[in-house]
């Protein structure tokens, strides 16, 4: 019978220890794979704190001197450090008793490191669940009724959690069918725990006030304490719906619009059309999806030398609006003028997605028809005849010079360091010197000349009737000398000067492309001179 005392004790399913004086006399073979030893000789005779935590050694101190006086100590969980250095959680008992004249104490420890984990894996979870932004709903899937619920739920319902947790499906889901759900939650699972059901699905809920919460529903199916559960995601739809129903107003208005609307990419560095409406299809003749995926400028047809193109591109650079008038063409070829609004369109972080557009053709409208003309051959700048003027009225000159035997001039003149006062000074006092400049050589040529700005701080004089070298020199004196006095902008006198060069029909050359290259050519032959001068071709 002792025997089997032993081998009762020897094989009990917590481990024991009896301890004297510190010294560890008794342990059973529980107690030998609880601290990782072979057998028992590795234990017996060391001293128990060898195998306690030392965060834990006072406490086991003091229930010994209570145990010794003859007191009682409660369970509690202590760490025993194994013999190979990790610790377990053990759940210990001890009583205090005499044997053989000596005081000996008899601890019962249970291995609790499993439990411990579970409950912390579960403590866990249940933060992770009540710190989730969407609700969370678990429901027993037999009595569809809510087992727990997080802050996000009751949030959204309204409910404090108590009474919310008296609830279930059926009285929260409006139009819920007792026998629709059971079979969903079947299927569910039936499918497993990955199952997502209803994603698309729009139901409602029915908060406690009485009014309705749209929403969207992911489940899976869950086991827990002898219990089929399924765990609910619900994800409250009305802002996402909002924003759709506003989204389609939107599409609606945009589509009836009179104007053409068209929305560009600024996150492709080639600027595609990501979207135009039919108006847009209806102003140029070109089909959406003739234009969805190309660059804007296809609309130009090479016609590139507007001066408000340079606006438009400068404001798109800065990342600002801009409102330009330009020439555009239809499908067809033939010209409109397109009055064009650009506004930025930037994301959350303040990043430019996208630039939208609204044209409008107002090639048709009276009031603006001389202001088109206008635009069409004149600087908006300068008000300077524009470079397509420019090639006009030379064309006209050297016809007029070759039917009457006349001489003609071609004149190049350039601003020099212009670019370094206007990187300097900025755009409106540079602005300002270049309309002073066109003033000043306005007044230097007769009637009947021409002078155009042909970009930046260039310019181009077409002297008609020059018979002779020294009357041409004595015009390009006077403009250097003109163009070189103080430019007096914004309270500042300003000084500049310029590079000219020029040449001579039909010494130089017969034909507009001709006399052009030859005068630019004497105008950086002044420039490289030193500035400040004027060069007739050789």
């Amino acid at each position: 019978m002792q025997q089997l005392y032993g081998a009762m004790v020897d094989r009990a399913p917590v481990a024991i220890f009896v301890h004297s004086g510190d010294r560890i006399i008794f342990i059973n073979q529980t107690g030998v794979a609880l601290l990782g030893a072979a057998h028992r000789g590795e234990i017996l005779g060391r001293n128990r704190f060898e195998f306690l935590h030392p965060d834990d050694v006072d406490l086991s101190v003091a229930r010994v001197t209570k145990m010794a006086a003859g007191g009682l100590v409660p369970r509690i969980e202590q760490r025993y450090r194994r013999l190979d250095g990790t610790y377990v959680y053990g759940e210990a008992e001890a009583i205090g008793l005499e044997h053989q004249g000596r005081k000996v104490f008899i601890v019962f420890v249970r291995d609790v490191t499993v439990r411990r984990a579970r409950m912390e894996e579960l403590r866990r979870a249940r933060a992770a669940m009540e710190l989730a932004p969407d609700p969370i709903f678990l429901i027993d899937r037999e009595t569809l009724a809510y087992t727990d619920v997080n802050a996000a739920a009751c949030q959204m319902l309204g409910y404090p959690r108590q009474e919310l947790l008296s609830k279930g499906v059926m009285d929260v889901t409006v139009g819920a069918v007792a026998a629709d759900f059971h079979a969903l939650f079947d299927a569910v699972a039936a499918a497993g725990q990955e199952h997502v059901s209803e994603e698309h699905r729009v139901r409602h809920f029915r908060r406690r006030d009485g009014t309705t919460v749209p929403v969207e529903i992911r489940r899976s199916a869950l086991r827990s304490d002898g219990r089929d559960l399924i765990v609910s995601v619900a994800r409250d739809l009305s802002e996402r719906l909002r924003i759709e129903e506003a989204l389609r107003l939107r599409d609606r208005a945009i589509e009836a619009s009179d104007s053409a609307i068209l929305l560009v990419d600024m996150r492709d560095p080639s600027q595609p059309v990501e979207y135009v409406n039919r108006a847009f299809e209806r102003m140029t003749g070109y089909r959406a999806a003739e234009t969805i995926g190309r660059n804007c400028r296809f609309l130009q047809r090479g016609d590139s030398q507007q001066p408000e193109l340079d606006r438009l591109r400068a404001a798109i650079a800065a990342g600002t609006d801009a409102h330009v008038l330009l020439r555009n063409y239809r499908k067809d070829g033939r010209l409109f003028w397109n009055r064009l609004n650009v506004s930025p369109v930037r994301d959350d972080g303040g990043t430019i997605t996208h630039y939208v557009g609204v044209s409008t053709d107002v090639t048709d409208l009276t009031a603006d028809r001389h202001e088109l003309q206008h635009r069409a051959t004149h600087d908006p700048l300068t008000s300077l005849a524009n470079r397509h003027l420019l090639g006009e009225q030379l064309e006209r000159a050297l016809a007029q010079a070759e039917r009457h035997g006349r001489g003609l001039a071609v004149v190049f003149v350039d601003l020099d360091g212009f670019k370094e006062i206007n990187d300097r000074l900025g755009h409106a006092v540079g602005d300002a010197m270049l309309r002073i400049a066109a003033r000043r050589l306005e007044a230097c040529v007769r009637e009947g000349d021409t002078v155009a700005r042909t970009g930046g701080d260039e310019f181009v004089l077409v002297l008609t009737d020059q018979t002779t070298e020294d009357r041409l020199a004595a015009v390009l004196e006077r403009v250097r000398e003109t163009l070189s006095l103080d430019y007096p902008v914004e309270g500042q006198s300003l000084p500049m000067s310029c590079s000219i060069g020029a040449s001579i029909y039909p010494r130089h050359g017969v034909t507009a492309d001709v006399l052009v290259q030859e005068a630019d050519r004497a105008m950086y032959a002044a420039k490289n001179a030193g500035r400040n001068a004027w060069r007739v071709a050789p």
